[in-house]
């Protein structure tokens, strides 16, 4: 989400916490994301139109609170291992992820999220009208449990999401491989949104039946100090069943 250095544009800092466009969080102003988009230049600036709505026609907006940390990892294999019944007719896999030195475990709900892995430095990109973005970049094991996908059509589902999701997406590389023994999709993605890129890799397989997604994403400014470690961590995971 965009933050603040300075007042932006002609909209003074403090009207845009009067009306809650603003919100402090950790010391730092935070602009809400439903009020800002991509400027002429193709960074984010503030969506004055937006923000006038705001001011005519209040409207209540959840509370931001600052992420909180995780538990410094020791560059030993996360082991993911599912609890079940015995009775149960499909079984998720268990496997197994290093993280890369110095990052975090991450311990927090998501819908199929199963590990993730965050490095503790917010990585910045400088915007328009005083904005920035600050990311910290992120590793994570994505199963879905509904599914009875093929691996075609999980990777097609997968595109298609990804193109909904942001206002541009641009496929870098793409190739089938092999990761942990598995037939494997590979893809090296853009995703641009409101004036903000990111750069991710990810790779979809299929194990015991169970569509998964082994994937990292980092600013695309910090894309060069970042993407080693991810892709190391990535080529870390292996199946246990």
């Amino acid at each position: 989400m965009p933050k603040s250095s300075k007042s932006p544009g002609i909209i003074p800092i403090f009207v845009l916490v009067a009306i809650g466009v603003a919100v402090l969080v950790g010391g730092t102003y935070v602009i809400r994301s439903q009020f800002v988009k991509t400027g002429q230049s193709g960074k984010s600036v503030i969506d004055e139109k937006a923000v006038e709505r705001q001011i005519q026609n209040p409207q209540d907006l959840p509370s931001l609170t600052p992420t909180p940390k995780g538990e410094t990892a020791n560059n030993q294999p996360v082991v993911y291992t599912p609890v079940y019944e015995k009775s149960d007719p499909r079984r998720e896999p268990s496997f197994s992820m290093t993280p890369p030195s110095g990052w975090e475990k991450v311990t927090q709900p998501g819908e199929g999220l199963k590990i993730q892995f965050r490095h503790p430095e917010e990585d910045r990109t400088d915007m328009e009208d005083g904005l920035y973005v600050k990311s910290n970049a992120q590793i994570a094991v994505f199963m879905d449990t509904q599914s009875n996908a093929t691996l075609d059509q999980l990777v097609s589902a997968a595109k298609s999401a990804s193109q909904k999701s942001y206002e541009k997406v641009t496929f870098l590389s793409e190739q089938k491989t092999t990761l942990a023994g598995q037939d494997a999709y590979y893809f090296e993605t853009e995703l641009f949104e409101k004036g903000v890129s990111l750069r991710s890799i990810d790779y979809y397989i299929l194990a015991n039946g169970y569509p998964i997604r082994i994937g990292g994403t980092a600013l695309s400014s910090a894309w060069t100090k970042r993407s080693n470690d991810i892709k190391s961590s990535l080529n870390s995971f292996k199946l246990l069943d």
